[in-house]
């Protein structure tokens, strides 16, 4: 089954970096998104093309890390899933990308495609 999803850009008017901290912000969005998509493939493995800033980068599904790197939200992703119980039986070509300029106040949670993903797995696999 191919997966697609778009996530909006949100523009800060006022509070930028506040929402977090449970203070007010007034926010919006834009027409502007980062897109994921993904097909599946035979092998038990992520394969991620981030074309946007020139990388690629594949993550087996059978093995386990011991250590995760600081800021590598996907691995970490993956690990809880797979700690809470998830078993990860079909592989993805994974594509994520985006038409969001780099200007301050406008921003994207770049975490987002990737928990839509996630939260898909979580209810579709196992």
């Amino acid at each position: 089954m191919k997966i697609s999803i778009q996530v909006p850009a949100r523009i800060c008017f006022f509070g930028d970096h506040q929402d977090y901290l449970g203070l007010p912000v007034i926010a919006g969005s834009i027409n502007r998104f980062i897109y994921l998509k993904a097909e599946p493939i035979a092998q038990k493995e992520f394969n991620l093309n981030l074309p946007d800033i020139g990388k690629s980068r594949c993550i087996s599904l059978t093995s386990s890390t011991s250590t995760i790197p600081r800021g590598d939200y996907l691995l970490s992703s993956l690990e809880i899933l797979k700690k809470n119980g998830l078993e990860f039986k079909q592989g993805y070509r994974i594509k994520i990308s985006g038409d969001i300029p780099v200007v301050p106040n406008l921003k994207s949670n770049k975490k987002d495609p990737t928990r839509s993903f996630f939260i898909y797995m979580k209810r579709n696999v196992n």
